[in-house]
């Protein structure tokens, strides 16, 4: 979007964004390790020693995450506090990828042709940045400092689609380099970041007026074909480099093993039923949900309403290309993790991070047009506010302590195995022997023929003194 006196002004209102954002944030800033840190970042000499991680160069799959890790490491112990360190800079990521996002949203205000004034525009962009800043669903990419790749590939991927737009807007080839490196370095940090050259394509087809439902030859014409041909290609290079790298290939391996000895797999329909009931605040966010049943019936009501929502965008495209443009932003994050067998877990709440601006920008477009509201409108949007900023706080909390955030997901799946371990663990950790031993006694009446939680049972009523045979944690 052109600057202008009245374009101009957000700059104010988005540093008081990103102030209130950071200090809700800044919260969970005191917490330590959590989960899979202490295998992948904590214990990892690749994430802490520069040396060591350009040793292992070629076998690491999110070679720009792993980095970001090692330098963060380096500061942390210099500040004594290296957990800490971790997720002050994840908050800082979450930052910027809130301020490239107000910019994403001018930009598509502009050249979507939203019908909105400069004002209703840098309204609907704070908005929609808001909701992603606070949504508590968003929290664990930023709290929990492992998924930090989710950040870092948020980040390129719409640093790429921004320098997409302005080359083909016509601000200078050297953008067309910046799109693709910056594509390429999501892919770096994070596999999912692969569609950053699809989204250079949703933009391009949801502000095309001519109503074709294609890329036409006709239309190919007027784009160049190379357009959609270089997105093509700069995928298949990134999915080409992921398959020829061992350590991915033994992931691959290691989640297709899982899932074929789980009874639950992981799906589309149960990712978007989580992915909806979380951004409704019907579900409090989860460390680790687990395999998640879905009844037939609601398997089919899920996919029936994406197809509905798909139809609705579609029909509406002319007038309403934001709702099309959000739906595409938000299946590219989605479908290639959940539609394809390559998770042997269910959900984890990280991959939903970048997908929540695709309907939160849709939505602030929508409450940006009917402004100014009417007063019983005003009580719902405060209300709604206040809602999501209290359970991201809450949540946020959990992070605090390895206890609190085990808790939190003991109250939701009382029964889970690798829930009641580890929340043992952490209190063995705390020295809360007493709720650590009656944990593990639930765990083994509910599960009794798991060896590691029989063991942590014996080192809990030992004091923790006895013999650690094998990781206390799952």
């Amino acid at each position: 979007m052109s600057g202008g006196p009245r374009a101009a002004r957000v700059g104010r209102p988005l540093l008081v964004l990103l102030g209130l954002v950071a200090a809700l944030h800044a919260i969970a800033l005191p917490g330590p390790f959590h989960f899979d840190d202490h295998a992948t970042v904590a214990a990892d000499p690749g994430a802490q020693w520069l040396v060591l991680w350009w040793r292992d160069l070629g076998l690491h799959v999110r070679p720009l995450a792993k980095l970001s890790f090692v330098a963060t490491h380096a500061l942390g112990e210099r500040l004594d506090a290296v957990p800490q360190t971790h997720r002050l800079f994840g908050i800082g990521l979450h930052l910027v990828v809130l301020a490239l996002l107000v910019a994403l949203a001018r930009r598509l205000a502009a050249t979507l042709a939203l019908g909105l004034d400069p004002r209703r525009a840098a309204l609907a962009a704070l908005l929609a940045a808001a909701i992603v800043g606070v949504h508590p669903l968003g929290t664990e990419a930023v709290a929990y400092v492992g998924a930090r790749s989710m950040l870092l590939g948020t980040l390129f991927a719409v640093a790429s689609l921004l320098a997409w737009m302005r080359f083909r807007l016509g601000d200078g080839r050297s953008w067309l380099g910046v799109a693709v490196v910056a594509a390429l370095a999501g892919a770096a940090s994070r596999e999912a970041a692969l569609v950053a050259p699809l989204a250079w394509l949703a933009w391009e087809w949801a502000r095309d007026r001519t109503g074709s439902a294609a890329f036409s030859a006709a239309r190919l014409r007027a784009l160049g074909a190379w357009i959609p041909a270089l997105a093509l290609v700069l995928v298949a290079l990134a999915t080409v480099a992921l398959l020829s790298n061992p350590r991915y290939r033994w992931l691959l391996d290691t989640s297709a093993r899982l899932a074929a000895e789980r009874p639950t797999a992981p799906s589309l329909a149960i990712a978007l039923r989580y992915f909806a009931e979380s951004l409704l605040l019907l579900r409090y966010p989860h460390i680790d949900p687990g395999p998640i049943a879905i009844t037939p019936i609601a398997r089919v009501g899920v996919l029936s309403g994406l197809a509905a929502l798909l139809v609705l965008a579609w029909r509406v495209r002319a007038s309403r290309p934001h709702l099309l443009f959000g739906l595409l932003w938000t299946a590219l994050w989605l479908v290639p993790i959940y539609a394809l067998p390559i998770r042997h877990d269910a959900i984890a709440e990280r991959h939903f991070y970048p997908a929540i601006w695709g309907v939160a920008f849709p939505l602030a477009v929508e409450i940006a047009r009917r402004a100014p509201w009417p007063p019983a409108a005003r009580i719902a949007l405060g209300l709604a506010a206040l809602a999501l900023v209290a359970v991201g706080a809450t949540r946020l909390a959990d992070y605090r302590s390895e206890t609190a955030l085990w808790e939190a997901a003991q109250r939701q799946t009382p029964t889970r195995l690798r829930v009641l371990n580890n929340l043992g663990v952490a209190y063995m950790e705390a020295r809360r022997w007493d709720e650590a031993i009656a944990t593990f006694e639930r765990a083994v009446a509910l599960h009794p023929d798991d060896a590691l939680v029989g063991a942590n049972l014996l080192r809990a009523r030992e004091r923790g003194d006895g013999p650690r045979p094998g990781p206390a944690r799952e």
